[in-house]
């Protein structure tokens, strides 16, 4: 064979191969946000807040604690949070949580243990809980944040980390600032 036939078959090969590879798609800044907005109906968006961490630096512990609502004019409408507390020690129940913004505090309602398992080294209990829509709104006009939760009565107190904080900014810039705009409407 000639050498232009060579290249041609190496070429051919080359492309062959590559495109077996899994392709990977880079992060982009696009795609970094810390929520995630469906489109549901007209006038209406479902919000996705991803999983935040909070962290108790005496215990070593961590929970996180997600968000999903609809922005809505209805009062009575619930948001699902969801939070997962991640402990070396195995807990099979928590009495409660509490959210607290700025001094002002929201005890979670309706909490449904889904699971318990073991992640790595530690164990994660996962619970789902309803707050208001009101109090969702409110929540996220805090500066200072904070997470108690009550294991057999005992107090342990959670506080964000620095990333948390910023997504927390991120969130209330770009979505709750919007939607407090459009209520007013």
């Amino acid at each position: 064979m000639d050498k232009t036939k060579i290249k041609i078959v190496l070429f051919a090969v080359l492309i062959f191969f590559s495109s077996c590879f899994p392709y990977r798609r880079t992060a982009s800044k696009g795609n970094r946000k810390p929520y995630i907005i469906f489109y549901v109906d007209v006038s209406v968006n479902q919000y996705f807040f991803k999983p935040q961490k909070f962290k108790n630096k005496n215990l070593k512990e961590f929970l996180t604690i997600d968000f999903t609502f609809r922005d809505t004019l209805k009062p009575q409408s619930l948001a699902i949070v969801n939070y997962s507390l991640f402990s070396f020690n195995p807990i099979s129940n928590i009495d409660s949580i509490i959210l607290f913004s700025d001094g002002r505090s929201y005890q979670l309602r309706q909490c449904k243990r889904l699971f318990i398992r073991k992640a790595h080294k530690r164990y994660e209990i996962r619970y789902s809980c309803r707050l208001s829509y009101k109090s969702i709104l409110e929540y996220f006009d805090g500066k200072y944040y904070k997470v108690e939760v009550i294991i057999n009565g005992k107090r342990i107190d959670f506080e964000p980390t620095k990333r948390t904080l910023k997504n927390y900014a991120i969130f209330y810039n770009d979505v709750i600032s919007l939607i407090k705009l459009n209520s007013r409407q």
